[in-house]
């Protein structure tokens, strides 16, 4: 998982600086469906800047990877579980030809 945060983080710090900004954060968000006005981006780097430089770095941003990125998987897992579901529910004369 931390590779992956740190590719994350890597393809969002387009300023190369070790940092995100908000912009950079903002972007990364609404990459991953959910987008941030302004003011929520702001409010949202607030509460990740743990060192008050209004920027997010590394650590910072890793900290909050871990917890949202198996909140992501969670997600994908029950959503999957779900379509798998509703395919087995599907009458034999109605699904669709292998």
């Amino acid at each position: 998982m931390a590779a992956v945060a740190g590719e994350a983080f890597e393809l969002f710090d387009t300023g190369r600086d070790g940092v995100l900004d908000a912009a950079e954060f903002a972007e990364l968000c609404a990459c991953l469906g959910r987008p941030l006005g302004r003011d929520e981006a702001a409010a949202a780097l607030l509460k990740l800047d743990r060192n008050g430089d209004g920027r997010v770095d590394r650590s910072e941003f890793a900290v909050w990877w871990g917890p949202f990125a198996a909140a992501l998987r969670q997600r994908y897992a029950d959503e999957a579980r779900t379509r798998s579901l509703s395919a087995a529910q599907v009458p034999a004369s109605t699904a669709p030809a292998p």
